[in-house]
């Protein structure tokens, strides 16, 4: 039986891994959907923002077999509304899907259906995190009024939007003016490779790490801000790629003035193999994030048994009651403290219980299958309109 034909406009794919959790869904997506539909793959020909290096051996101008999909990738002078208009007119797709609402490829599709310049059917879109508090806090009144433009004209009318949890549910009613919402939680799957040996907790010390893009959204300056506060050697280890000089700059001159015994190191980024290595050192990952949709870090940690330190703006809420980390106030500085202070106390022993309940709790999220039936669903929706 023919599969429906998929057209994914994703900014970034495969084989690269700088550009955060909204790609990891699509990769994850089409892993684990291949057999139910046939996926293509719009995407840039580089690495995340801040790496503009084409990936080698690419075939520019067709479709490249990647994985389960094939991927059409576009060099920097392709991204232009004339090369979605030839790929989306060049062959029958039984689906459109959008991994953003404010990507360029993204904003470029919107614009050629607003004006009729290809076939008006229903398309799918994830915000992938971008209208929640946090993600709206940067560039607000650049993004707020592009949303106001946006539903003055109906530039995002016919759209089913995929909302990963029910706050981001909300805010898309709200922010989008959007009708139709399904609440389908990102897919997802565990780091594997993790060494089964690691370092002991020792009391007196604290090692965290953090791995992610390295960007305001994220947080980083209010978790560092409060290192110097914290009693004993803290160290935090951050592994991402930077997406603005200036951002970087801010964050390693907040580390020149800590003293002596807080330290920050940025290790830039690391493929999953690399960073499998290294998470057995670490005693927590934590995200102190203004705003997640989702959060594919969260799983990845979980799952190799580090326990999290995440900020009460995630969808990660049973974490204290599952023993497998904290969830902290951002509104309250005092808390982090602390709440840092007690874990530079806790020992080894203590710290088995929590490595313990978030192997538990992965393994609990990765055997359900509820996820990836509402996925299906979703995409089978988007395929009959």
């Amino acid at each position: 039986m023919k599969k429906p034909r998929i057209l994914i406009i994703s900014d970034f794919y495969l084989p690269g891994f700088k550009s955060g959790g909204g790609m990891r869904t699509v990769v994850n997506t089409v892993e684990q959907l291949s057999d139910s539909f046939d996926f293509h793959i719009i995407t840039r020909d580089h690495d995340g923002f801040g790496d503009q290096t084409p990936y080698p051996e690419i075939r520019y101008g067709s479709w490249n077999n990647v994985a389960q999909s094939k991927v059409r990738y576009l060099a920097k002078s392709e991204i232009r509304p004339s090369t979605l208009i030839e790929i989306v007119r060049g062959e029958d797709w039984d689906a459109i899907y959008l991994n953003s609402v404010y990507s360029t490829l993204s904003l470029f599709y919107f614009v050629i259906r607003f004006l009729g310049l290809v076939n008006h059917h229903i398309v799918g879109v994830a915000p992938c995190g971008e209208v929640s508090d946090g993600a709206i806090s940067n560039k607000r009144l650049k993004k707020t009024v592009f949303l106001w433009f946006s539903r003055l004209i109906g530039l995002h009318r016919d759209v089913l939007w995929r909302a990963s949890n029910a706050c981001e549910e909300k805010e898309i009613r709200v922010r989008l003016n959007g009708d139709s919402v399904m609440v389908v939680p990102d897919l997802t799957f565990p780091l594997k490779g993790v060494p089964t040996e690691r370092r002991a907790k020792s009391p007196g010390i604290l090692r965290l790490v953090f791995w992610s893009r390295v960007v305001p959204k994220k947080n980083l300056g209010f978790l560092i801000s409060l290192l110097g506060n914290v009693e004993g050697s803290v160290s935090l280890t951050i592994i991402g790629p930077f997406e603005s000089p200036r951002y970087e700059k801010n964050l390693r001159d907040q580390v020149e003035r800590l003293p002596s015994d807080k330290h920050v190191e940025f290790k830039g980024p690391l493929t999953h193999s690399e960073l499998v290595k290294i998470i057995p050192d670490y005693d927590f990952f934590v995200l102190p994030s203004l705003g997640e949709n989702f959060g594919h870090v969260v799983t990845e940690a979980l799952s190799a048994s580090c326990p999290v330190i995440v900020s009460n703006q995630t969808n990660w809420n049973a974490i204290e009651e599952r023993s497998a980390g904290y969830i902290l106030p951002l509104e309250t500085a005092e808390v982090w403290i602390d709440k840092m202070n007690e874990l530079v106390l806790m020992d080894e022993e203590k710290h088995a219980i929590l490595r313990a309940g978030a192997k538990q709790f992965a393994d609990e999220v990765f055997k359900s299958s509820k996820e990836l039936e509402l996925a299906r669903n979703y995409f089978n929706v988007i395929c009959a309109e």
